[in-house]
Formats: C-alpha cells, sequence, structure tokens
C-alpha cells in the first residue's frame, strides 16, 4: 500500500503544475492581507466599521467589503484615506523579486 499523501503536498503539487493557480494564489493573498491590515489598524484605533465610513465620507458598506478577504476593488484613494483617518501612512511596495516561474 502506497503512503497517503497529506494535504500541503496535494496543494503544493496542484500550484506547481498550474501558472493560472498559482498567480490566482498569489493574487488573493495580496487582497487578504489589505483586508487584514485595514481590519487590524482600524480595531486597534477602537473605531467601528460605521465610525471609520462617517470618519472618511463613504458607506459603511465600503468598510466591510474592503475587510473582506476576497474584495478586490481596492482604491489607492480609498487606502490613502483610510490610513489618514487612523493616523498613519501608506506605503505600496513592488516586490523585485521575479514572478513564480513555472
Amino acid at each position: 500500500m502506497g503512503r497517503t499523501k497529506n494535504f500541503a503536498e496535494v496543494i503544493r503539487a496542484k500550484i506547481a503544475s498550474s501558472r493560472e493557480l498559482a498567480e490566482a494564489i498569489k493574487r488573493e493573498a495580496v487582497y487578504s492581507e489589505v483586508a487584514q491590515k485595514v481590519y487590524d489598524l482600524r480595531t486597534q484605533a477602537g473605531l467601528t466599521q460605521q465610525e471609520l465610513a462617517e470618519q472618511i465620507g463613504v458607506r459603511h458598506s465600503v468598510i466591510a467589503r474592503l475587510e473582506a478577504a476576497d474584495h478586490e476593488g481596492h482604491s489607492l484613494k480609498l487606502l490613502v484615506q483610510i490610513a489618514e483617518a487612523l493616523g498613519c501612512n501608506l506605503r505600496v511596495e513592488f516586490d523585485e523579486t521575479p514572478a513564480l516561474q513555472l
């Protein structure tokens, strides 16, 4: 009887065999990171989504969508407004390491 692969091995093999899947995962990781950072900063500031929304002049639903890990509509202008409302600076970086090559 052969050895059973664990879940991580199966996922790594699928990612390695599909450039499209690898790129989608990389993209989703960025969206998730932005969502988590906005949530963390907002809660550290002691603000509700509604309070933050009011501070920057948008609807509550805009903040709720932004904090959803699967939201793809991040606007640089909105992120700058959020950073200012939370008393911090926004820094955008481009990672110059080579993209995944399959």
